[in-house]
């Protein structure tokens, strides 16, 4: 047993947490290994307060759920994690099994719970946690938990009585279940409205006391749903409820009503609840939150402090998207114009590519767009089917192809559309049937789950905002037995913050997290091949230096050819120039096995 448990306990050490987890009550900094830790030995019932959809917050609440889920694995025999989530009602319960059970892909899933109720939760930001679910259906279990949003519009129009009657009718909680809120869960209530302080010498005023109930109302069905949950659980299961930080801090709402039936001993729950590290008042080894009139005085047993400025840089990654896509699709204009043939030979050659695969290119050579050759630790063979992230103007890809053969498959991804039906045309013009392009994200691919044998790509994931959702996604779409080969450019140290980078440098991935990110997600054999990481090719006629193509402040050319290209040239990065681009970059191929 401790073999297995130190297998989970090496997730938690994977977590890049800049962020801070404290326990309240002495303000001392914990590592998510001890929090790991206290949840798999000590604790069967979590509650996690959160801030809806923030990524961070998310992220913590699936590597949790992880953790978890191996213990319950490691158990003989294994065991199940029950989540309980605020964010789909009661009546969600069969969409959700319908998504579980394979029954309606993930997009019908999100199209659906807009169309069928109004809880109004952006469901797309739990997308990794549910699919996480699914491929773990046998150890997880997800349970809508909260009462659709028309019964507490109906207690506020036509009373208590009516909407409790209701909902105990509907089954959704019992009679002796109904509780009503006390003054403090009020006072905590009005202050979270009003955002007046706990500890204020400042009245607390009657103006939210009518749709107090409502909240009230909302606690009692989820803590019915738990209840029910545990009550029909093995005695060795485990329960974690993800609900808004207002439904559990200081042990209101929901755990103050599972309480009074003491199915769980307290001893062995636990409340997580977040704050923004940048609007709260934090002083290392000093108590945190603490509310004296309260009895239960700390906001949780432990304190997420979340980066909001790491929030909003993720939040532009949608606007670095259209920039790139944008960029991209104008290159396309001029593909179809030849290129220097020579050149690109010579550029393919120095990277790795053998003369077989360049006479595969062909002409299409000088459309090469990559930063490193990824076909190497990707060992495609005959008969495979294969994903080509990033795909651009096809010419990987058709390399590819000539690997699996007619009975193979390569399937191109590149979120710009002009590159998606360039390489389109190219491959009619080649006659190649056993190579498609689609247009899409590599974070949210339209590809089915354990669709491949080996995901190839070249350059793509130096410019994707949230690398770790796109592994996430690779690690998804792969069989079991796959493996992946990523080509891409990194960062070897911090870039300073006083000086203007490209857009393309800011999102480059730190060196040094690449191995403990990979890890995190769930690869195997993860490796990193640095041994060719210069970023400029000094042995080639004219130097070439690998910069990815910006898209912020760049300035658009035309080479000698009339083609269309973009390049860090704009007058705003000359300063660039005193940079040592091989000290501060480097090339390498990420590689690993699901």
């Amino acid at each position: 047993m401790v073999s297995k448990l130190s297998q989970v306990f090496k997730m938690a050490e994977f977590m890049n947490n800049s962020s801070k987890i404290i326990k309240p009550e002495t303000g001392v900094n914990i590592t998510l290994c001890q929090l790991a830790r206290d949840l798999v030995e000590n604790k069967r019932l979590i509650y996690f307060g959160e801030v809806h959809g923030h990524s961070q917050v998310v992220g913590l609440e699936i590597l949790i759920l992880k953790i978890l889920v191996e213990q319950a694995k490691s158990k003989d025999p294994p065991h199940t994690v029950n989540v309980f989530l605020e964010h789909f009602s009661l009546e969600h319960q069969p969409l959700i099994d319908s998504y579980l059970s394979d029954d309606i892909k993930e997009k019908e899933l999100f199209d659906k719970y807009k169309e069928f109720g109004d809880e109004g939760h952006d469901v797309e930001k739990y997308a990794s946690l549910l699919k996480y679910a699914k491929e773990n259906l046998t150890s997880v279990k997800i349970n809508g938990s909260f009462v659709p949003r028309k019964f507490a519009k109906m207690l506020v129009k036509d009373g208590e009585d009516k909407a409790y009657d209701t909902v105990v009718n509907l089954g959704y909680m019992k009679d002796e279940e109904k509780f009503p809120g006390s003054e403090d869960h009020y006072n905590f209530f009005d202050s979270l409205i009003s955002g007046r302080s706990l500890n204020s010498d400042q009245e607390v005023s009657d103006r939210f006391k009518k749709i107090f109930p409502a909240q009230v109302l909302k606690d009692g069905v989820m803590a019915s749903s738990i209840r029910r949950g545990i009550e029909s659980s093995g005695l060795e299961d485990k329960f974690m409820v993800i609900a808004g930080s207002g439904h559990v801090d200081f042990r209101f709402g929901v755990p103050e009503r599972l309480d009074r039936f003491n199915l769980i001993p307290r001893s062995q729950t636990c409340i997580i609840t977040v704050r923004d590290g940048a609007e709260v008042e934090f002083t290392e080894n000093q108590e945190f939150g603490k509310v004296e009139k309260f009895e239960n005085s700390y906001p949780g047993d432990y304190v997420f402090l979340y980066d909001e400025d790491k929030e909003e840089v993720e939040e532009d990654g949608e606007i670095v998207k259209s920039e790139i896509s944008a960029a991209y699709d104008k290159i396309a204009t001029t593909a179809q114009i030849s290129g220097d043939a020579i050149l690109a030979e010579k550029v393919m050659t120095r990277l790795g590519y053998t003369k077989y695969q360049i006479d595969v290119a062909g002409r299409d050579a000088y459309n090469y767009q990559g930063v490193g050759c990824p076909h190497g630790h990707a060992a495609i063979i005959e008969g495979e089917s294969v994903l080509d992230i990033g795909s651009g103007l096809g010419v990987d890809s058709f390399i590819a192809g000539a690997a699996v053969g007619d009975s193979g498959l390569v399937t191109g991804l590149d979120i710009s559309k002009g590159e998606v039906g360039h390489a389109i045309k190219r491959a009619a013009a080649r006659s190649v049937t056993n190579v498609k392009f689609v247009h899409g994200d590599m974070e949210k691919m339209p590809f089915e789950t354990e669709s491949f044998d080996a995901v190839i790509s070249n350059g793509a994931f130096c410019l994707a905002p949230n690398k770790e959702a796109a592994f996430e996604e690779i690690f998804r779409v792969l069989k079991p037995g796959g493996r992946f080969s990523v080509a891409c450019t990194t960062v070897k140290e911090d870039l300073d913050k006083e000086i203007n980078w490209p857009i393309c440098m800011r999102v480059f991935m730190p060196l040094d997290h690449a191995v403990p990110m990979l890890n995190r997600v769930g690869f195997g054999n993860v490796g990193v091949d640095d041994s060719d990481s210069k970023m400029t090719l000094d042995d080639i006629d004219d130097g070439i230096e690998f910069h990815e193509e910006n898209t912020q402040g760049g300035t658009e050319t035309v080479d000698q050819n009339g083609r269309k290209k973009i390049h860090v040239g704009s007058s705003e990065f000359d300063h660039l120039e005193n940079y040592d681009m091989n000290q501060l970059c480097a090339r390498v191929v990420l590689y690993g096995v699901k």
